[in-house]
């Protein structure tokens, strides 16, 4: 782990006050003397601020789960070769619904990832007990721009194509963690971790 995570981690347990007294000491030393250190600081601080309302309970459990998502892909991704690093701004799975709302299938899922200029959305569905459909959509991407896509694990690998509408199709892609990297021409776009 590079010192800069360290850091970060610090930082979060700092925030959520798990840290000894020595430690406290060292964090807020290196908050201190470093402007950006001090930012992660007061953004995870508001944050969690924010959310302490017991009335916000439920919401509050899903953002810290999202919004711990978004922290850890954008330091995965700075330390990958990717042009834009992928954050998970939205799933379905994790956020709860809306009051009067239905839930939807069981192992259904809507995943929308924010990649620098480019919106990435995916919808997942159950095929089998073992594997699920993937269905999605690229926006910002110019028309009639190709895109191909390979969805990977240690394991397997996957590619698709976008059509002109910038959608693509996976029909059926077994329950791992993989990694879906976008690529226009052989230049690597976009990355971002998706769990089924």
């Amino acid at each position: 782990m590079r010192k800069e995570d360290r850091n970060i981690d610090l930082i979060m347990d700092y925030v959520r006050g798990e840290l000894s007294p020595e430690e406290n000491r060292k964090v807020r030393t290196m908050i201190k003397k470093n402007a950006e250190m001090s930012g992660i600081y007061r953004l995870l601080k508001t944050f969690l601020d924010d959310f302490k309302d017991e009335k916000s309970a439920p919401l509050s459990s899903s953002l810290k789960k999202l919004s711990t998502r978004m922290f850890r892909d954008y330091h995965r991704g700075k330390k990958q070769d990717r042009s834009f690093p992928g954050l998970l701004v939205y799933d379905s799975r994790v956020l709860p619904h809306p009051e009067g709302i239905r839930p939807s299938v069981a192992g259904t899922g809507r995943l929308k990832y924010k990649i620098g200029p480019y919106d990435l959305e995916i919808s997942i569905y159950p095929v089998s007990i073992h594997s699920y459909e993937m269905i999605g959509r690229i926006g910002g991407i110019k028309e009639n721009t190709a895109c191909r896509l390979e969805l990977s694990t240690l394991k397997a690998s996957f590619e698709t194509e976008t059509d002109e509408l910038a959608l693509f199709r996976f029909p059926r892609i077994p329950i791992a963690s993989y990694k879906l990297r976008v690529f226009i021409g052989s230049r690597v776009i976009a990355g971002v971790e998706v769990d089924l």
